[in-house]
């Protein structure tokens, strides 16, 4: 079995020329590699979509499409009919806004009371599917971390408060994506550096003024030399 990587990073909207080129080159030599091979080809690299996937299989005739980290921010990428409405280009945002990855996380906590789930599993696929959001509400983030148990009932709940918290966000600003709170760690940080670099100036204006100083001395002693 082949595993080729057949699609480009969409880094920004503003790389959608470099992306639409990427998408028909790769895929062309995905295409020929296929043609040219026996065994299963399985194209690779960032798939975002339902469509972008079917897009690729007709494009390069793989026997099927690969895709990780999109999955594991939305697990319902490639349902059908959409779980999320994607916007008119055609891509969701990764991770989804609003509630939806909200509702997604808890309805993976409800699938995770009938089978056995390692918690580091658990706490993996939580910070993928709601770390955006996670680092506005850092009261939530600091109680979810807390937590050293996988007990189904105690992660729904602590699910649902961050929903009411999303839904009360939008209600009142109308924002769907979160603004990330810095730490108190980082907060820190930076109050260090501000201090550390306005020592360093204090410091050069002391040596400024010492230059100023000495450099008259020195002009009035070439003065009295000359007179």
């Amino acid at each position: 079995m082949t595993f080729l990587r057949g699609d480009n990073v969409r880094e920004s909207r503003d790389a959608d020329i470099d992306r639409l080129f990427s998408f028909f080159l790769r895929r062309a030599y995905i295409r020929a590699i296929k043609d040219a091979l026996k065994v299963p080809v399985l194209a690779n690299g960032d798939i975002r979509s339902l469509a972008e996937a079917r897009a690729c299989l007709e494009a390069t005739g793989a026997d099927g499409v690969l895709s990780a980290e999109p999955l594991l921010s939305n697990p319902a990428l490639f349902s059908d009919p959409p779980f999320y409405a994607a916007p008119t280009d055609g891509y969701a945002p990764i991770p989804l806004d609003g509630v939806a990855a909200v509702d997604l996380m808890i309805e993976y906590f409800d699938i995770c009371k009938s089978y056995t789930t390692s918690f580091s599993y658990i706490r993996g696929h939580v910070w993928k599917l709601v770390g955006h959001w996670m680092s506005e509400f850092t009261d939530l983030r600091d109680e979810f971390v807390a937590i050293k148990s996988p007990d189904m009932d105690t992660l729904i709940a602590w699910g649902m408060k961050m929903r009411t918290r999303i839904e009360e966000l939008e209600r009142t600003t109308g924002r769907r994506r979160p603004i990330p709170v810095k730490t108190e760690r980082a907060l820190a940080r930076e109050a260090a550096e501000a201090a550390k670099q306005a020592a360093i100036e204090e410091s050069q204006r002391e040596e400024d003024a010492l230059r100023g100083t000495l450099s008259d001395v020195d002009r009035i002693e070439v003065t009295r030399r000359d007179a």
